[in-house]
């Protein structure tokens, strides 16, 4: 009956060790996070500073804006400075697309439907 008993935990040990190495774990993509914050256009006076922001998440293929209230959709374009690696257009029905994969570090340019320009930049 022990015999029995020892045959029968090892399978179960066995199938469960089994189970577990074949199971394969989700693939996920690490999302970055960066604030872009407006260029400053120069009027020679001082004034003080913009509250407004575009909260950017990016990882693998995929950047999402998240906007606030005040706008409703942008233009954005990704560079290297001189070089245009990727242009898009996203809405905050649609805060999400998708970008080419990308390695180093990008400068991301934005303009929305009021014409204010943000930028920052995203390191892949």
């Amino acid at each position: 009956m022990k015999k029995l008993l020892k045959i029968i935990s090892c399978l179960i040990i066995f199938m469960a060790a089994s189970i577990a190495m074949g199971a394969e774990a989700p693939k996920t993509t690490a999302k970055h996070k960066t604030v872009l914050h407006a260029k400053d256009i120069s009027t020679h006076r001082p004034k003080a500073p913009l509250r407004l922001y575009i909260e950017c998440l990016y990882g693998e293929g995929i950047i999402e804006f998240n906007m606030s209230e005040v706008i409703d959709n942008l233009d954005f374009t990704i560079s290297t400075g001189s070089d245009v690696i990727w242009c898009g257009h996203v809405t905050t029905d649609e805060p999400t697309t998708e970008i080419p994969i990308l390695k180093g570090e990008y400068q991301i340019d934005c303009v929305t439907d009021g014409g204010m320009t943000f930028s920052g930049s995203l390191i892949f």
